[in-house]
């Protein structure tokens, strides 16, 4: 509210109180090009690094072969993601308003698998310790495929790659790896309808 003294035309000064509104928060416009190309690079580092545990744990049959599943898992999201960014390359539409959050997140995750990188190169990882920080990427990834997934959603149909929307975790993947973690006494932070349907087999 702001008070301003006027002059009228016959000399007089009068109050006069002007009372603004709050104005409405700023749409924030970001190019969904930009967040698929970094969701392009986080599922490809997210795929070597997976790898990497598959060779670290060579000398464990089951844990080789869920880490080697994931890896392969990551390498066709990343597939999907490249032909989605061929799509949407010459659109204009592409450059809409999203929730600034989805950045954000994608810079976390980033640098939780530069973190994981570093950590299996460098130190003697325990199973248990691979598999928590694996579990804390799946679940960035997860939000990270959610975000796209409703931000992609809004675009026409000749935008759109059809199977991002369907793009999750393969279910016999999860399962074997969610049941591990179970065996291990590791959960997820929010668990899934996947993790029951795992709990069950």
């Amino acid at each position: 509210m702001v008070v301003r003294l006027c002059e009228c035309s016959d000399g007089a000064t009068v109050r006069v109180t002007l009372a603004y509104l709050p104005t409405r928060k700023q749409a924030t416009y970001m190019d969904l090009k930009e967040l698929v190309t970094k969701a392009i690079e986080i599922e490809t580092l997210t795929g070597g690094a997976f790898f990497k545990l598959h060779q670290k744990f060579g000398d464990d049959p089951e844990a080789s072969r869920v880490f080697s599943k994931l890896a392969v898992e990551e390498s066709e999201h990343a597939d999907v993601l490249k032909r989605q960014l061929a799509l949407i390359q010459t659109k204009p539409e592409a450059y809409t308003e999203v929730d600034p959050a989805m950045e954000q997140r994608q810079h976390m995750l980033l640098a939780q698998l530069q973190t994981l990188s570093r950590r299996i190169e460098t130190e003697s990882l325990t199973l248990d310790e691979a598999l928590q920080a694996c579990l804390q990427i799946e679940e960035g990834d997860d939000k990270m495929i959610e975000d796209l997934r409703q931000s992609l959603g809004k675009m026409s149909f000749e935008a759109m790659a059809v199977e991002v929307l369907a793009l999750q975790k393969h279910p016999d993947h999860n399962a074997e790896f969610v049941g591990m973690l179970r065996r291990r006494g590791i959960v997820r932070a929010t668990p899934t309808v996947s993790d029951s349907s795992a709990g069950d087999q």
